[in-house]
């Protein structure tokens, strides 16, 4: 029985096996130090169709491994020494997206730290290629020439994105684990023109096939305002966005120029966040309460909110 070889790995993704013994693989034996990269070694679970994060090294069993630079490994089966448990550091930011289709699964992680840097680093988490049996049923997260399941990024007060790829045959669950969102900020998912603000423990369908999706945490706007519809002048339909800086109860009233109501939207309670995009944005058709196309001619158009009013103008041109 084999207890230890010593094998050459290329910098990129290498494939390993085990020894006779159960190899613990928290602290490989490369040198030079540090070449493998940490929390890269993977091997296949066919049921979840999906790569599975290790520790250990089973014999008989095969496994991928991500190095920086060319390296010799050796793996070697060290029976009742313990390695030390190594001190991994929290992130100041953690969300994980888990993904779902029938018997397929995968998580990816969003993440900000502080001593994030730009390009891969040990924060972050790179998938193996593609497996022969994964082909329908892909997700991970783009970075430079890695696909990773874990992205971390330096900590900002602005937007911070993460694109998302993914392909299956048919519609995919997301979940947003139950980490919380940080304060001040809202998720956001963008798939093309529709945009959804995701919340801790929330699920949302995806559909099938194969596309890029945003994932974005973003400031929550700092005051409630109004602002200009689109497009303006307009026939027959527009969108009004706005922003809130709190939760609050919203509603429009539509006004002709003699100041007489023409219609009113309730909204009713909505969380703070930035409603700009036409899937977000308030809709009106161009008709009245009654259901009536308005004539051309000016209107006004007055916005409600929790300790917040505020009226804007628009045209209708036929």
């Amino acid at each position: 029985l084999l207890s230890s070889y010593t094998t050459s790995l290329k910098a990129g993704w290498n494939m390993i096996g085990g020894v006779s013994q159960v190899t613990d693989f928290t602290s490989p034996q490369d040198n030079p130090d540090n070449s493998i990269i940490p929390g890269t070694l993977y091997s296949w679970n066919p049921t979840s169709f999906s790569y599975q994060p290790e520790t250990e090294i089973l014999p008989n069993q095969g496994y991928w491994v991500l190095t920086l630079r060319d390296c010799q490994l050796t793996v070697r089966s060290e029976i009742g020494i313990q390695t030390a448990p190594q001190a991994v550091p929290a992130l100041e930011v953690m969300i994980q997206l888990n993904l779902s289709a029938g018997d397929w699964h995968q998580n990816l992680q969003i993440g900000l730290d502080q001593s994030a840097a730009a390009g891969l680093e040990p924060m972050d988490r790179a998938l193996p290629p593609i497996g022969p049996q994964a082909q329908d049923y892909q997700a991970h997260l783009i970075s430079g020439q890695y696909r990773l399941r874990r992205d971390v990024r330096p900590m900002s007060d602005q937007t911070v994105s993460w694109q998302m790829r993914l392909s299956s045959p048919e519609p995919v669950q997301l979940t947003v684990d139950s980490q919380e969102i940080p304060d001040g900020q809202e998720l956001v998912i963008s798939d093309g023109q529709m945009e959804t603000v995701l919340s801790a423990g929330m699920e949302m369908q995806l559909a099938s096939g194969e596309r890029e999706l945003t994932v974005s945490l973003r400031p929550l706007p700092e005051v409630t305002q109004l602002l200009q519809n689109y497009p303006n002048p307009f026939n027959p339909e527009t969108w009004i966005p706005f922003e809130l800086n709190q939760d609050s109860d919203v509603s429009l009233t539509i006004y002709d120029t003699a100041g007489c109501q023409i219609r009113h939207l309730d909204l009713g309670f909505q969380p703070a966040g930035a409603y700009l995009r036409r899937d977000r944005a308030i809709y009106w058709d161009g008709r009245t309460q009654s259901g009536e196309q308005v004539a051309s001619g000016t209107y006004f158009y007055t916005l409600k909110t929790e300790g917040y009013t505020s009226t804007q103008k628009m045209i209708i041109l036929k």
